[in-house]
């Protein structure tokens, strides 16, 4: 279910771009290109008459023509709005629904447990965090390190990017802790 919400998000991403940087200007020139006739009679009221018809069928052309314009000049920025804030907003929302789901369920199965008279394991109720710092370490370096790339490549700047390496450093702090931890207990068990 992620998987497919993901290339969902990918794929409606895609085509807004599509959409906004590829406007059909085919489309719009063949209304545009669209020149009033006048039609010359020998009658006056009736070329007249004519001339204000068809006057008025072009630029109810012309108006309809620009109304389409506006419509498409803001629509296309308030679907990437939508897109670029509404995206990440909605698979937060996704993943909390999920997590909520996923505990929700997990209860229920207890208080079936607990109703049935079946024991329950010890660490059943325990989410599947890492408590091991060797392993925050090591993400937090690597999350780190891409952030350092992400924010130099973006910026051009060196020093923005050294926020990245703050985070490195951070990681490379918990794994070195956790080093240490193991190395205690071991002694502490050798002894």
């Amino acid at each position: 279910m992620k998987n497919f919400l993901l290339a969902l998000m990918v794929v409606l991403t895609t085509c807004t771009l599509a959409v906004a940087q590829n406007q059909n200007p085919v489309a719009h020139d063949s209304i545009s290109q669209a020149e009033p006739t006048l039609v010359v009679d020998t009658d006056t009221t009736d070329s007249i008459a004519k001339e204000n018809v068809t006057a008025t069928d072009t630029s109810n052309h012309s108006v309809l023509y620009s109304l389409s314009n506006a419509m498409e000049d803001v629509l296309i920025p308030i679907i990437a709005i939508i897109a670029v804030f509404g995206f990440p907003v909605f698979i937060l929302f996704i993943i909390f629904f999920f997590r909520y789901k996923n505990r929700k369920a997990r209860y229920r199965l207890v208080e079936q447990a607990l109703a049935a008279g079946q024991p329950l394991p010890e660490d059943f109720l325990k989410e599947d965090k890492p408590n091991d710092p060797r392993t925050q370490g090591i993400k937090n370096i690597f999350t780190g390190i891409g952030l350092f790339i992400f924010l130099w490549a973006i910026t051009g700047e060196f020093s923005i990017g050294t926020i990245g390496l703050l985070i490195t450093f951070m990681g490379i702090g918990k794994w070195i802790i956790g080093r240490k931890k193991d190395e205690n207990q071991e002694n502490d068990s050798q002894r």
